[in-house]
Parts: structure tokens; sequence; C-alpha cells
């Protein structure tokens, strides 16, 4: 591994703590959203993203917690 990647790896993951700090806490196989991201795959459109590609949830879920804070 590269540890130049490695590094930018870890930067993104402290940038994103508040999102990555919940994947201690859901069970195996679960990934915890915030109720916003979950009101958000009721559009269709966002649903087919998600559906073409997983790590759309995962980026609606970072998003959404900036919000919040």
């Amino acid at each position: 591994m590269n540890p130049r990647n490695i590094t930018e790896e870890i930067k993104e993951k402290i940038k994103n703590a508040h999102y990555y700090k919940f994947g201690a806490i859901a069970p195996d196989g679960f990934v915890l959203i915030p109720k916003e991201t979950f009101e958000r795959l009721k559009d269709f459109e966002v649903w087919k993203n998600w559906k073409h590609n997983p790590h759309t949830l995962e980026e609606l879920a970072i998003e959404d917690l900036k919000k919040q804070e």
C-alpha cells in the first residue's frame, strides 16, 4: 500500500468523522443513516442512483450530517 493513499484516507475519515463515528455502533451488515437521508430515498431518482451506486447513500448521509452541525 502506498503511504500517501493511507494518509489521504485518514484525512478524509477525520474530515467526515461525524459520519464515521456511527460505524462502530451499527451491527455487522447494517448502516446507520440520518432520517433526512432516509427521506431522500422516497424520491425515485435518488433511489435509482443508490440502486446503481451503493456509495451514493454514504455520500448523502455525510452531506446531511454536515447540514446538522
